[in-house]
């Protein structure tokens, strides 16, 4: 025994050592974010146009009262011959085993003369009350808008609205702001403001409510106070003004079929060492403890370093509501530099039911998740693309969160070459329809957020 008890802490050094690279190991793992959402590569519903086309704008309703969800996407052919196929729709249905399937492709030009506009986002949703969706766009002088109901094989033309703008049309939504379970709708002109439709019941509405705003490229309907009452948010990106942040309309709708409350607040974006540039909005919860905060994506542009290099990350910023609409930074977190490319459209949603919303970028055909990492953020996950696929800048109304298999998980889905669903895969239902996710992709933040920044009016 005695012979043998001097080596024993020699062995347990050695063991030790061999250990330490496998325990460091485990400790950088557990590091690393947990991907809660897994999502599969892109599934395509494919156009059959010439390949010059630009995907233009897509929606999502229930087109034909089934209780599934549908897509509808036009697309724009680039020629000056006005013909049938330049300007076409498709609508894609979900069917009872949870697969898409092409149930309409028709020309929105009749007889070679173009009526309607070519929308940067159009709507599409119940307006009368019988369960199937109608479709919203502009007419081709942009000077009313027409709405549209399922016909045979197509949508036809059954009503126009005024519009109180000329043109420089930009997004249309259907919202039921004041919730007397009448829908709304909104147009987006993209200088001028919001023009309002308050809905009387079947397809009837008043003359359109003005609501002034500033250059934007799109708006959200959300509660961005925590009052319970929705709330009108833009970002601003405008040079002549000389504004750049976001903007909110207070209390659009207190209660029903009252429009009388609007308090406009505009929040500049914090002074920092480079030019930044506002694109998108979102309204999310990080905390916890359900309270809403601000989420804004941006990009910076700083000055030329010592090797005359410069650098332009997308910034992901998030503000909080620390007294009566007073916003305070909380987080700043840089994290791609995408020099010269503009970054494209952000949402905010809780998909994998945690609690704790995740932020979801799109942008010329790819999708990124950004889930929060410690005080942070991290792009944790960037589903694959179909082989080959090339696709554009989806616009914010093109962009969806949806149950698309019929799984009971909401799925993203966006407008790209084609619509793209990306299914979810992890669903707690535990049916799995779609083939496995891709794998994912971590990325640790390279630059910690700031904090202590404040807003005011």
């Amino acid at each position: 025994m005695s012979a043998r008890r001097p080596l024993a802490k020699p062995l347990r050094r050695c063991a030790r050592a061999l250990l330490r690279p496998a325990m460091v190991l485990a400790a950088a793992l557990t590091t690393l974010p947990a991907i809660a959402v897994e999502l599969s590569a892109g599934s395509v519903l494919p156009h059959d146009s010439a390949s010059d086309v630009l995907p233009r704008a897509a929606a999502m309703a229930d087109a034909n009262g089934d209780g599934r969800s549908d897509v509808i996407f036009f697309n724009i052919h680039h020629t000056t011959a006005a013909t049938e196929e330049q300007y076409l729709a498709y609508l894609y249905e979900q069917q009872a085993d949870g697969t898409m399937r092409r149930a309409m492709r028709f020309s929105m030009i009749a007889g070679g003369v173009t009526r309607y506009g070519q929308p940067d986002g159009v709507a599409f949703g119940d307006l009368d009350g019988d369960g199937r969706a109608e479709l919203v766009l502009p007419d081709a002088a942009h000077d009313h808008l027409v709405i549209f109901k399922r016909g045979v094989d197509r949508y036809d033309e059954v009503k126009r609205l005024a519009l109180p703008f000329d043109f420089a049309f930009h997004q249309i939504s259907i919202e039921d702001l004041d919730r007397d379970g009448i829908p709304e709708i909104l147009y987006h002109h993209v200088s001028q403001g919001f023009a309002i439709y308050r809905g009387l019941g079947g397809l009837n509405y008043l003359p359109p409510m003005a609501v002034m705003s500033y250059v934007s490229n799109g708006f959200l309907i959300d509660d961005a106070d925590g009052d319970g009452v929705r709330d009108l948010l833009v970002a601003i990106n405008s040079v002549e003004l000389n504004a750049k942040g976001f903007a909110i309309n207070f209390g659009l709708a207190p209660r029903p079929g009252d429009f009388g409350r609007r308090r406009r607040g505009f929040f500049g974006l914090p002074a920092f060492s480079g030019m930044q540039q506002a694109y998108s909005i979102g309204v999310g919860q990080f905390a916890g403890d359900s309270k809403p905060e601000i989420v804004l994506l941006s990009r910076t542009e700083y000055p030329p370093d010592e090797h005359n290099t410069v650098r332009m990350p997308q910034t992901i910023s998030v503000y909080r509501m620390d007294d009566p609409h007073h916003y305070t930074l909380l987080k700043r977190y840089e994290y791609r530099d995408v020099g010269a490319v503009m970054p494209a459209h952000l949402r905010v949603t809780d998909l994998d039911g945690d609690g704790r919303d995740e932020v979801y970028v799109f942008r010329s055909g790819q999708l990124e998740v950004i889930q929060q990492q410690g005080d942070g953020f991290a792009p944790v996950y960037l589903p694959q693309m179909p082989a080959g696929f090339a696709g554009s800048d989806p616009f914010l109304a093109s962009t969806h969160f949806a149950d698309f298999n019929g799984d009971g998980c909401r799925d993203v889905g966006y407008l790209a070459n084609g619509y793209v669903i990306h299914y979810r895969q992890n669903c707690p239902s535990g049916v799995a329809m779609r083939k496995p996710a891709q794998p994912a992709m971590r990325v640790t933040p390279r630059i910690k957020p700031r904090r202590g920044v404040r807003l005011r009016r």
